[in-house]
């Protein structure tokens, strides 16, 4: 991403200096200049990609659970209305994951 900018901005900056008068040059932007700009950025977005990435895996790992806990009531012979209750997951769930037909 940071090598793209720096050839972005390369390519800007060579097509500007054409158009300036002789004499005069465009004072220089070093590598550092546009790392410390694209860098909050991208440890912004990873952090948020990582709280997203963790939210995501609790969730999946607290319906799988939730589906084992109703096979095994399932098992036990409760009824799917308790298994409903308890669990929290919807007949149609129940069918999904082939807990009921």
């Amino acid at each position: 991403m940071i090598a793209l900018l720096h050839e972005m901005y390369y390519v800007r900056y060579s097509n500007f200096e054409k158009q300036l008068p002789e004499g005069i040059k465009m004072p220089k932007v070093y590598e550092a200049d546009i790392t410390d700009l694209v860098k909050p950025h991208y440890e912004k977005g990873l952090q948020e990609g990582l709280q997203k990435g963790k939210l995501e895996g609790l969730q999946e790992g607290q319906l799988k659970a939730k589906i084992e806990t109703a096979k095994k009531m399932k098992k036990e012979g409760l009824s799917i209305d308790l298994i409903v209750k308890i669990t929290g997951l919807s007949k149609k769930d129940l069918k999904k994951y082939g807990i009921t037909e």
